[in-house]
């Protein structure tokens, strides 16, 4: 999916304080543009949650910034939770496999693209050079 940051990213960390794993949560927008029965072109806008996990969600949250491009690979997943009332909600989300970050509201620091695959490919070389 390619989007827009809508939100600065927030880490979190999940389970029990034994196996704690940071979590990233952000919301992204996509855009369509329709036609109205008059004609006219409308923008329509619709906000998509994604969650990142370790060190993906890290790298989502050092270099997202509100507004940025951003193309997100993950699946589409389902959870069911229970507010403070007790009321359940279902929440659909995208668990990012891979997040690339693209044009638009880069910081002076960053002026390329980020491919989280070329990092776990050179970690996982150097690993094996060290082995």
């Amino acid at each position: 999916m390619w989007s827009s940051s809508g939100t600065w990213a927030v880490i979190r960390k999940s389970g029990r304080s034994a196996i704690q794993q940071k979590m990233t949560r952000l919301s992204v927008a996509t855009h369509e543009i329709v036609r109205t029965r008059s004609g006219e072109r409308e923008r329509h806008t619709e906000w998509h949650q994604v969650v990142a996990w370790a060190a993906l969600g890290e790298r989502a949250a050092q270099h997202l910034r509100k507004g940025r491009n951003v193309l997100v690979e993950g699946r589409l997943q389902t959870r069911v939770w229970a507010d403070a009332r007790g009321n359940k909600h279902i929440t659909a989300e995208i668990r990012a496999d891979r997040i690339l970050f693209l044009g638009g509201g880069r910081t002076p620091t960053d002026s390329r693209h980020h491919d989280d695959r070329r990092d776990e490919r050179e970690r996982a070389s150097a690993a094996e050079r060290r082995s």
